[in-house]
C-alpha cells in the first residue's frame, strides 16, 4: 500500500512514529510485535504471521509456549 504524500520526521533518538491510521489499517494495536524487513533501499514493516519456527509453513500449525510448529515437523521430531 502506498500512502503518496506522507512524510514522517526521524527523531532525536532515531524513531519513526507509524501513524495510527495505518496501524488500523493492518490490525496493529498497542504492544504487538511488527516484523521489520530490508531489501537494498526499502524498509518494509508487516503483521507478523504465525509460522513454524522450524520449517517456515504458514499450513497445519499447532501452537506451544507461545510458539508455531507444523504438524510435518512435530511428526520428525517424535520419529
Amino acid at each position: 500500500m502506498k500512502v503518496p504524500g506522507l512524510l514522517i520526521r526521524v527523531d532525536d533518538l532515531g524513531r519513526i512514529a507509524i501513524p495510527v491510521e495505518l496501524h488500523r489499517k493492518i490490525g496493529i494495536c498497542d504492544r504487538d510485535e511488527v516484523e521489520v524487513m530490508l531489501e537494498k533501499d526499502t524498509i518494509t514493516l508487516r503483521k507478523p504471521r504465525p509460522s513454524c519456527v522450524f520449517c517456515g509453513t504458514e499450513e497445519g500449525l499447532l501452537a506451544y509456549s507461545k510458539r508455531s510448529y507444523c504438524v510435518y515437523c512435530i511428526g520428525e521430531l517424535i520419529e
